[in-house]
């Protein structure tokens, strides 16, 4: 088939129709030469094929499509008009005569290619199932050349033979390689139907391991084992890292059900063991439609000591464990989870990628797969696992050193991500045309969520820009997320704009003016369901009270779960510079209110403070601190235990630091439940929820109350400002202390504030005030964290508790309230009164 064309000619082809009998399992064994390397001319032979519908290709049909520009032969299908690339394995070309067996059964396709020097091989090049094409058809032929040189080429065909048969190809079930070999000897291609690298070598090393070496940013090694396509596998397999330096970030990933290549070390279908040493990290992915997303990842101390691996997929249930291979094999597994995403048969891929400038080296050992249906009996996984679904960091490390590797992924090209050693992270870019560095935090995946930073663009000019991501997922490109909103920070225009990346594709949806400078600033984003805000100010003055940007998202919004992301980007040649990122804090809003600049805090650290007319008083502050707390449940009691050491672990402070987590250490913890006596009689009671807000709110309120002989009622009411003691010393404040005197003074002095919401709280205080004459004042917030409750009443002398030890408590019909409300919501008891009690939502509070 001659394929020659002249320089006007386009798309130059032929095509061959048999005269045969329709069939639906058929076999072609044909020979074929590729008469020369030039262009890019097509041979294709169609099994199943009908009629054509294009110059080369049918309305439906497989095909197996030799390429004379191509070291890979691809199989290929149409159905319906329409094509896919199914699978392709490597061939090197020749131009010496070869032959191919093509055979159709049922869904089974099987390819082998071979020179005409040799015996057929008993190994098939390719084995898939594929089920897009049924029916029968018959054989079609058909060249075509897709590029534009003068002379064009052409392929010979040999005779060709067509039978029907009802004989699928024979696969041993599972798969083994044990790199039997000398040094230096390049991997058996005949144990994997696919083998690809770029800047990277697969060879053996001599001892019985075979090595993906990745010398350079970028280089990356893939393969995929020839083996029968199963659904549920089991892959026991040693692995090891070498050569691991400080700028090293080599990624190790291991799949089963893979499908076909889709990216240098992804499959279009799978599920994956994704292991980051350098980020001291391992996930499980997923591959969906070409799409890869992790849904479990857990803390991992990369080393180069010699590990193992046993990965198992058993119907929707996906499960992997990982040890030193010097111990014996533990009996919980490290992840043991359920996903139906890819439910079909597939292989096994390895993959190696180095994502660093150092380069590293992947060392494996003999590889095992075998079906199996033995599923995992789940085992509990430890609470360390899980990140918190709020964020805080400070960067309290030395000049110069990294970013923490257990909270930050970082990942750069020519940049530098580190400390600056006063309080800020500093994202240095390279000089060069997309030069960039992006930063994934470990948090958990929300919805609606809040977030405040400082930021300095350290040089004004050139084009860079710092990008932080809300919803984000995970990176699509350098900087860009396939998922999420960011707010961009440009050194190059005086302008804040907003991007949304949906399904990769990224669009600008909004901007507003604000002025370049490399003096500190304060950002505040926030995103509840489809509406944007973002403020922006210097941090030398006080926080705005209005948003720059309200933005409603109604065109095609993205609202899913996602995380916070940073990214910086260079877009100039000879420039570089640098951006600095301080504290970092986010919080989730759980619940948007009519107005969505108000957050619900239902369901957080709660105070209740009691006292009854025989003189018992209880100031009770509860928390679980997150949520689940320890994930600990008191057996036989049913409460858990809280994980308060949360507030003094690696988020706070690094190992050795004295309020760093360690063995005996006592908690730190905020709730400050408070009873205040004179002479032996009570004069308050209270406290309040609120994190690292609570000790300066009690103390406010007590301060404002006894030493400044407010009422309680307007002690609870004044403005306030929490001094948290972090690196930044920064001091929260509330917007209406904006208004006082000491708030002028203290600007004055060089003090420096961040202002808050009243739902994200400075504390929500209750509690009593105990007047000489033996009357109670119950006080509760009236608006901060959508107000509180507080109530008074009486007890009947029958109901008097007896000191016979706890008592189970008695139903108590709804009686009459008998209360005193002022006109400032505060609650009086009344003298004398029947038994009542007060009801909320649903709650109903007894005390006998």
């Amino acid at each position: 088939m001659d394929v020659s064309k002249s320089e006007q000619e386009e798309n130059s082809a032929g095509r061959a129709i048999s005269e045969m009998i329709w069939s639906e399992d058929q076999e072609l064994l044909v020979p074929f030469r590729i008469d020369g390397f030039d262009g890019d001319r097509r041979l294709r032979f169609w099994l199943r094929g009908d009629g054509f519908n294009m110059t080369s290709s049918p309305y439906n049909g497989y095909a197996v499509e030799i390429k004379s520009g191509t070291d890979e032969i691809q199989l290929i299908n149409r159905v319906d008009g329409s094509g896919t690339i199914i699978a392709k394995f490597d061939h090197e070309r020749t131009n010496d005569l070869q032959w191919l067996r093509f055979k159709i059964v049922d869904d089974q396709i099987s390819i082998k290619v071979w020179n005409d020097d040799q015996a057929e091989p008993n190994r098939w090049n390719l084995v898939q199932e594929d089920d897009s094409v049924t029916g029968a058809g018959r054989l079609l032929i058909s060249t075509v050349e897709l590029s534009d040189v003068t002379e064009g080429g052409a392929f010979e065909v040999g005779p060709i033979v067509v039978e029907e048969t009802d004989e699928k190809t024979e696969l041993e079930s599972g798969f083994s390689y044990n790199f039997v070999g000398d040094a230096g000897d390049l991997w058996d291609a005949t144990k994997f139907i696919s083998m690809s690298t770029r800047d990277a070598t697969m060879e053996l090393t001599g001892e019985g391991t075979g090595r993906m070496d990745i010398p350079v940013n970028t280089a990356f090694a893939n393969v995929i084992a020839d083996m029968k396509l199963t659904k549920n596998q089991e892959l026991q397999i040693p692995f090891q890292f070498t050569d691991l330096e400080t700028n090293s970030n080599p990624h190790l990933r291991i799949w089963l059900r893979a499908d076909t290549v889709s990216t240098t070390i992804s499959p279009v279908n799978g599920f994956g063991v994704d292991i980051r040493p350098g980020q001291n990290r391992i996930r499980l992915v997923k591959a969906v439609n070409g799409s890869n997303t992790w849904f479990q990842d857990i803390d991992y101390k990369g080393t180069e000591e010699e590990q193992m691996l046993r990965f198992k997929v058993i119907d929707n249930q996906i499960s992997v464990k990982i040890w030193d291979k010097k111990d014996a094999e533990p009996t919980d597994w490290t992840f043991v989870t359920t996903d139906n995403s890819v439910d079909r048969s597939g292989r096994l891929m390895i993959g190696a990628y180095e994502f660093g400038s150092s380069g590293a080296e992947v060392r494996l050992g003999k590889i095992l797969v075998a079906e199996t249906d033995e599923t995992v009996q789940e085992n509990p996984v430890e609470e360390d696992f899980v990140f918190e679904p709020r964020f805080t960091y400070e960067f309290t490390g030395n000049a110069a050193s990294s970013w923490n590797e257990d909270i930050f992924s970082v990942e750069t090209r020519n940049s530098i991500v580190e400390e600056s050693g006063d309080g800020f992270g500093r994202i240095d870019l390279g000089e060069n045309q997309h030069d960039y560095a992006r930063v994934i935090p470990d948090m958990l995946a929300v919805k609606n969520k809040e977030l405040l930073l400082r930021y300095k663009i350290d040089e004004i000019g050139s084009s860079r820009t710092l990008r932080l991501w809300l919803r984000g997922d995970e990176w699509d490109s350098n900087t860009v997320p396939k998922n999420g909103y960011s707010v961009e920070i440009k050194s190059g225009f005086n302008n804040i704009r907003i991007h949304k990346a949906i399904n990769g594709e990224q669009s600008e949806i909004a901007r507003f003016d604000y002025p370049r400078s490399n003096e500190e600033q304060m950002l505040r984003a926030r995103i509840v369901d489809n509406q944007l805000y973002v403020k922006i100010w210097n941090s030398t003055e006080g926080e705005p009270y209005d948003w720059n940007l309200v933005y409603t998202d109604e065109d095609d919004p993205f609202l899913e779960e996602g995380r916070f992301l940073i990214s910086a980007y260079e877009f100039t040649d000879n420039a570089g510079g640098a951006f600095s990122i301080g504290e970092i804090s986010i919080h989730e809003i759980l619940e948007a209110t009519d107005d969505t600049t108000e957050i619900n805090n239902e369901g957080e650290t709660i105070n209740v403070t009691v006292a009854d007319q025989y003189g018992n008083i209880v100031a009770h502050t509860s928390t679980i601190t997150s949520v689940a707390g320890s994930g600990i449940v008191v057996p036989g009691y049913g409460f858990m235990l809280n994980n308060v050491l949360g507030n003094r672990t690696r988020l706070a402070a690094d190992e050795g630091e004295p309020n760093a987590a360690a063995n005996l250490m006592k908690p730190l913890s905020t709730m400050s439940p408070t009873i205040i006596m004179k002479d032996g009689k009570p004069v308050f009671a209270g406290g309040s929820p609120g994190g690292l807000t609570i000790p300066t709110t009690v103390s406010l309120v007590l301060l404002l109350h006894l030493d400044r002989g407010m009422s309680l009622p307007a002690a609870v009411e004044s403005a306030r400002l929490s001094q948290e003691n972090r690196i930044h010393g920064r001091t929260l404040i509330e917007e209406w202390f904006r208004d006082s005197q000491e708030y002028k003074e203290l600007l004055a002095l060089g003090h420096k504030f961040d202002v808050s919401d009243l739902t994200h709280g400075i504390g929500s205080f209750n509690g009593i005030a105990f007047a000489e004459n033996g009357e109670k004042q119950a006080v509760a917030e009236a608006v901060r964290r959508g107000g509180g409750s507080a109530m008074a009443f009486n007890l009947e002398e029958e109901t008097k508790p007896t000191p016979v030890g706890p008592k189970k408590p008695q139903p108590i019909p709804r009686p009459e309230k008998k209360t005193k409300t002022t006109a400032d919501g505060i609650v009086f008891e009344e003298k004398g009164s029947e038994e009542n009690f007060y009801l909320r939502n649903g709650a109903v509070m007894h005390i006998q």
